[in-house]
């Protein structure tokens, strides 16, 4: 049975009205004693009271409850950058209602449980440069953490992919590498960031082509397909470039297998730094983004109430590692 106010009033033979205010902080109003405040709030962790946020929303207060939208379960980028979501999140005060996609398959239903709540704020974890899914959630300010799509009305913190493909670009020509292989999946995403990085690669100076795995190959699976089936037919290039850490996992398993030595015979990069890329060996050279620093950002501005609709590129510094 639901603790309410009312239950904390029989209990200590007081008005309804006298335990709202002490427990809204608004006791001086009607001149409650200390010993009294003190036995409400005592009675109330007794018996377990909490409030009803769903009262307190609809009396113009926050409710502290962010929405998450997690575009992949699945993809070891978005669980990591949840776990220090969840963490950030829960530190500030505030609890989280989680929903999401599998393989990035977007579902309204699945959207059903924020639209049946009170929220502060939703954060959208993922990119989506295709459509807008999230119409339905025009009454709440919406955060992505990602890419939007052109015009959408999300504050929306992304990788400042063009500064991070130029620094790869010449850290590559500083190793001196000649030749390099651009790898990524099917991915409208991914595609628009291996793009960039081909043509700053190209630039640069440096000979540069792209392949794309087979269609439903995914993540480790199709850079290990890269390393062990693509590249029996073809010669080895000076340095392999992936759109994300999955796929440089398995280019370096991939590599291994074959007796390919990294970094010696193959240079390989990645983009994310989740936290496997630096515990393999040879650990992952690849560019870390800030995430926490991104939640934390989103988070305080949650806090103030700014929800300026617009997009910040966030920089990522190219982590050096044993890779490349």
């Amino acid at each position: 049975m639901r603790v309410t106010q009312k239950s904390i009033a029989d209990k200590i033979g007081v008005s309804v009205s006298l335990v709202c205010r002490v427990l809204s902080g608004r006791a001086d109003e009607i001149g409650v004693s200390e010993e009294t405040r003190r036995k409400v709030m005592e009675t109330a962790e007794a018996l377990g009271y909490v409030p009803n946020l769903a009262a307190q929303t609809l009396r113009g207060k926050p409710s502290r409850t962010i929405g998450v939208v997690v575009y992949d379960f699945q993809d070891s980028f978005f669980s990591d950058l949840v776990g220090h979501l969840q963490r950030i999140v829960h530190s500030a005060g505030y609890s989280t209602v989680i929903v999401g996609f599998t393989d990035r398959e977007i579902d309204t239903q699945d959207l059903s449980p924020l639209l049946q709540r009170a929220l502060d704020a939703v954060i959208v974890v993922g990119s989506d440069i295709t459509g807008n899914a999230f119409d339905r959630l025009k009454h709440v300010p919406v955060f992505r953490i990602g890419i939007g799509f052109p015009g959408e009305s999300t504050i929306c913190y992304t990788a400042d992919e063009e500064r991070a493909a130029l620094e790869l670009a010449s850290y590559l020509k500083e190793r001196q590498v000649g030749k390099v292989m651009c790898v990524r999946h099917v991915s409208p995403i991914l595609e628009r960031r291996v793009e960039g990085m081909r043509r700053a690669i190209e630039n640069a100076g440096i000979k540069v082509e792209s392949i794309v795995a087979p269609k439903g190959m995914r993540n480790f699976d199709a850079g290990y397909w890269m390393a062990t089936e693509w590249l029996k037919a073809k010669s080895l290039p000076d340095a392999v470039v992936c759109a994300i850490d999955l796929i440089a996992l398995g280019v370096i398993h991939g590599a291994l297998s074959r007796g390919i030595r990294i970094p010696d015979q193959l240079k390989v990069t990645g983009f994310d730094d989740i936290a496997v890329s630096r515990q393999i060996y040879p650990s992952l050279t690849t560019f870390a983004q800030p995430v926490v620093s991104i939640v934390e950002r989103i988070v305080e501005r949650i806090g103030r109430g700014d929800f300026q609709n617009g997009v910040e590129y966030v920089y990522c510094p190219l982590v050096r590692r044993l890779s490349c």
